[in-house]
């Protein structure tokens, strides 16, 4: 009895390539490149990946921990407005506004991100031109309540750049 098996194809960076095949060897999955088509500069490949369940799904968490944390740009005329973000630690929302930044270190990100996400997209659906930080920061801890650390800082830039 060999149990569950599961097989996905992965969209990843191309830099993330040689990741995904060594973890994928180390959990005994089988990780596959889709041939690409086209003549247009490569920045991420397909990867078909089968395997156990379990050795599938912890593949598809180390790749998503290696992509950092979610960096959502309110700001109006944001070059980028949803990124990830590989110095920020998985499980990191930030959140930038017009008046400053929102962050977010939410504990259990597989079960919480997703509801922040959503306090955002109401936020944005009800035609807010410009959300302050203590907004966004008050929406956010009060769908996450102890699931989360939620802190605001002041802007320190240029309006139209994040601080590097």
């Amino acid at each position: 009895m060999g149990g569950a098996r599961d097989q996905k194809v992965l969209q990843v960076d191309a830099a993330d390539l040689d990741f995904v095949v060594v973890q994928a060897r180390a959990l005994g999955v089988q990780a596959t490149r889709l041939p690409s088509r086209g003549v247009e500069p490569v920045s991420t490949v397909a990867v078909v990946v089968v395997g156990a369940t379990v050795a599938v799904a912890a593949l598809l968490r180390a790749l998503d921990e290696r992509r950092g944390g979610q960096v959502i740009d309110l700001r109006p005329g944001a070059r980028r407005e949803i990124y990830r973000d590989r110095e920020l630690m998985y499980g990191s929302l930030v959140v930038w506004t017009g008046d400053g930044k929102v962050i977010a270190r939410i504990k259990q990100p597989d079960d919480l991100l997703g509801q922040a996400l959503e306090v955002l997209s109401a936020l944005r659906g009800n035609g807010a031109p410009a959300l302050e930080s203590r907004t966004v920061a008050a929406r956010i801890a009060d769908a996450l309540g102890d699931g989360a650390v939620v802190e605001v800082e002041a802007a320190a830039g240029p309006p139209d750049e994040p601080p590097g």
